[in-house]
């Protein structure tokens, strides 16, 4: 148990010296110190999560929703900032899945 553990802790250095993971720590940083940014990435995912929870339980979504959801998805798009941290955690999220898919190619 202790060599896995041991192993586990080499992979999660291996993945904080990763190219991905520095760029995205630094971009997470970089938005912690922009408020608008920050506020504006907060807002979006309020009103994603909504939309989405109304989809997921059958509720309609409103077009005024829809109109809210393109209005701010077009702020975020044009704000170079979110665009870079989206884009890097995505890849993120991409290498930590590709790991996870990895680890379960051994499961039973």
């Amino acid at each position: 148990m202790r060599e896995i553990l041991e192993k586990a802790n080499e992979l999660g250095l291996l993945l904080q010296q990763s190219d991905v993971f520095i760029k995205f720590t630094a971009l997470d940083r970089e938005l912690g110190e922009d408020n608008a940014a920050g506020a504006l990435l907060e807002k979006y995912n309020e009103i994603a999560e909504s939309i989405m929870h109304k989809q997921q339980s059958g509720e309609i979504i409103e077009s005024y929703e829809k109109e809210s959801f393109r209005e701010i998805t077009e702020q975020v798009n044009s704000n170079d900032l979110l665009r870079r941290y989206l884009t890097a955690r995505d890849e993120y999220i991409d290498l930590l899945m590709k790991v996870h898919e990895s680890l379960g190619d051994f499961s039973l």
